[in-house]
């Protein structure tokens, strides 16, 4: 499941695995996808990908944290439907 267009979930029989999108610095400039971590709960998986995402843009006011924050926030409540459908089980 993409989460947006630089990170997405995956999942086998044991846990959800979080994977950010890499461009290999090499003649090809070839895209994959670099395992971030492994999860036993989407809900970590998912507070991760947010932690991950305010880091990599630090906003310059603690007003556009604030926002980031809630927005991102507001984008898990969405993400958590969608988990349900594809997985049966949501973030907690």
């Amino acid at each position: 499941m993409n989460i947006d267009k630089n990170y997405r979930i995956i999942t086998d029989d044991f846990q959800f695995i979080l994977q950010r999108r890499r461009t290999k610095k090499n003649k090809t400039n070839k895209q994959d996808w670099q395992t971030i971590g492994y999860f036993k709960e989407i809900a970590h998986a998912l507070h991760d990908w947010k932690r991950h995402h305010l880091r990599s843009e630090w906003p310059s006011t603690l007003e556009e944290l604030l926002k980031r924050h809630d927005a991102l926030s507001t984008q898990i409540e969405a993400i958590g439907a969608e988990c349900k459908t594809l997985w049966g089980v949501g973030p907690r």
